[in-house]
């Protein structure tokens, strides 16, 4: 059974699939330099890096697709439009969702090298079912957060957990 993270009735149309398509080609981030359960989604050759965690749940089986968390690079801020002239700083971002941002992790760093190296700490403390995930939604999603936390956290044996109840959850 999928555990929600959102309900249903209030899924916004085209959410029954991720925003990111398809794994593009990885021009220096290796896997190993990532945490655990996290991968290469996207890199652009000295631009924008996107990472996914556990994108082998959040298929749509185990856990909705949509609600795949992702970790952004990038030279343009998560609140604004891009800059003219390509701007210097480098934003880190966490999404739960597409439209759910763990703001209380968002960085800013001087160039590229230092906002990865960011990323990968925000993904480790991720990892490690540091970060406050329940306090990013508006109202509960017991349900899902439980499930989530079972794939994180010091416990974390990579296992999908067994969904128990129904799939709906709580709305932010």
């Amino acid at each position: 059974m999928v555990v929600s993270c959102h309900t249903p009735e209030l899924r916004a149309p085209g959410l029954n699939r991720h925003p990111l398509r398809r794994p593009g080609v990885h021009s220096g981030m290796s896997e190993r330099d990532l945490p655990d359960g996290w991968r290469v989604w996207n890199e652009e050759p000295g631009g924008q890096v996107v990472f996914v965690f556990r994108p082998d749940v959040f298929e749509g089986e185990s856990f909705p697709a949509e609600c795949l968390p992702t970790l952004h690079v990038s030279p343009r801020s998560p609140d604004g439009p891009p800059r003219r002239g390509g701007g210097s700083e480098w934003h880190v971002a966490l999404y739960l969702e597409p439209t759910v941002r763990v703001r209380s992790r968002d960085e800013t760093h001087p160039d590229r090298e230092t906002a990865l190296a960011a990323a990968v700490d925000v993904a480790a403390a991720f990892s490690r079912g540091e970060i406050d995930l329940a306090g990013v939604y508006q109202l509960p999603r017991e349900e899902y957060l439980s499930e989530l936390d079972a794939l994180t956290g010091d416990e974390h044996d990579g296992d999908v957990p067994e969904s128990g109840g129904d799939d709906t959850s709580h709305t932010e």
